[in-house]
């Protein structure tokens, strides 16, 4: 006979600073424990819900299926997190950074992350660059936020 196995999942009620800390924790955790791709796959989970997070309390619904490169814009375009002549040029280059990172994260966890079955294709992380995605991942979670709370979400 089957027996039923229930799953906890805990219901994210605030996405904070803290919620970011201990996200950033855990993959470090991960990375200390050589599960690099389960630390790739936190890092781009951490900036998907943070991203939506913000959206949601603008009242900004988003299907399933988007795309994080689409998400990210949303984000960009409803927080008006852009580059162009009204700021400094090396604050366009630290948001063009940005853009760089989250981009990078997405590309990593779907070639480097545990959440798809590559075969020969995947490619070999070691300790050092886990550390960078997660770090990096955080930096623009942390920025999105700080922006989003100025505006009052």
């Amino acid at each position: 006979t089957l027996e039923k196995v229930e799953i906890e999942i805990p219901k994210i009620n605030k996405v904070d600073r803290s919620y970011i800390r201990d996200v950033q924790d855990r993959a470090i955790k991960d990375v200390e424990e050589e599960n690099f791709d389960s630390a790739i796959t936190k890092a781009k989970t951490l900036l998907e819900e943070v991203f939506k997070y913000v959206l949601e309390n603008r009242g900004i619904e988003q299907s399933k299926s988007i795309s994080m490169s689409e998400l990210y814009k949303k984000v960009r375009e409803e927080y008006g997190i852009k580059t162009g002549n009204e700021a400094d040029i090396r604050i366009n280059k630290l948001i063009s950074g940005l853009n760089t990172i989250v981009d990078a994260v997405v590309e990593m966890r779907n070639i480097a992350s545990d959440s798809h079955g590559l075969g020969s294709k995947r490619i070999s992380v070691e300790n050092h660059h886990a550390l960078l995605i997660v770090n990096a991942a955080c930096i623009v979670a942390d920025f999105i936020l700080a922006v989003a709370n100025k505006k009052n979400l």
